[in-house]
């Protein structure tokens, strides 16, 4: 009986890097890699459809951010393993990675090599961090700060997410299936947790920490 070859999906907006990522993890003979995505929600309903067993993903995606996107997958899909492959990165968020449940960090600026050292580890049911990570992780994991994106509730961040990338209450509510009333009523739950006035304080927290690409 033929060996099962590993599932792998890759998540990032830009069409050159997941060129890349599939020609270096695509040339393994055990390894398939079976989909692609360029955000979020597209992510999450290949996702169901293939159960792959590993997913590369980049933090920086429209609509829903790498790091709730883990955490939604972590919930429905528990056997997927994620590798972040970014270069949209602060220490406490790679922190908020390892706590969501991902199994390696790449950063973009590593070679293309790391990433599949990190793949093969992963799949293997291990962990992989790249030696810059390694080091963050040594210096923060003990640390703590309240003024991170933590501090607001999965929906409340991609309310900020989606605001700050432009869209209005109407927009979003329409975007994330809810009313606009619910949509107001987690923006001014963010705004009172960070103590911010305006949408421009908004903006720049999400720009600081990640949570939308610049």
């Amino acid at each position: 009986m033929a060996q099962r070859l590993a599932k792998i999906m890759i998540v990032d907006q830009q069409e050159v890097l997941r060129l890349g990522v599939r020609e270096t993890l695509g040339a393994h003979h055990e390894w398939d890699v079976a989909a692609e995505a360029v955000d979020g929600e597209e992510t999450l309903a290949l996702a169901r459809d293939l159960h792959p067993d590993l997913i590369v993903l980049e933090h920086c995606l429209k609509f829903v951010n790498g790091l709730d996107l883990t955490r939604r997958l972590r919930n429905e899909l528990p056997a997927a393993r994620v590798i972040l492959y970014t270069s949209c990165f602060t220490d406490d968020l790679m922190i908020e990675y390892i706590r969501a449940g991902a199994r390696g960090i790449v950063l973009k600026t590593d070679n293309l090599e790391e990433l599949r050292v990190a793949a093969r580890k992963v799949l293997a049911g291990k962990s992989y961090f790249s030696s810059a990570i390694s080091e963050i992780l040594v210096n923060k994991l003990s640390q703590t700060d309240d003024n991170k994106p933590s501090a607001l509730t999965p929906r409340e961040r991609q309310v900020v997410q989606l605001i700050s990338e432009g869209q209005m209450n109407k927009q979003i509510a329409y975007i994330l299936g809810l009313s606009t009333k619910t949509i107001e009523t987690h923006r001014a739950s963010a705004m009172s947790k960070l103590n911010f006035m305006t949408t421009a304080q908004l903006v720049r927290y999400a720009v600081r920490n990640n949570l939308v690409s610049v």
